[in-house]
């Protein structure tokens, strides 16, 4: 599981923290933009995302 966040978005460094703590094997990347990143970094959000299905394809 992967949580990608927003630089200036609504998840805060602390709920990332709680994130973490929950879920700790999970991968979290932030991308520096509003929360709205598939509209601000659409090509970022991608290849983040991309990189994380390839990965879960690997590992099954």
């Amino acid at each position: 599981m992967s949580l990608v966040r927003a630089g200036s978005g609504v998840v805060t460094e602390e709920l990332e923290a709680e994130w973490r703590d929950q879920l700790p094997e999970s991968t979290i990347t932030t991308i520096e933009g509003p929360h709205n990143l598939h509209e601000a970094a659409p090509r970022e959000l991608a290849d983040v995302v991309g990189r994380a299905l390839t990965h879960e394809r690997n590992t099954q």
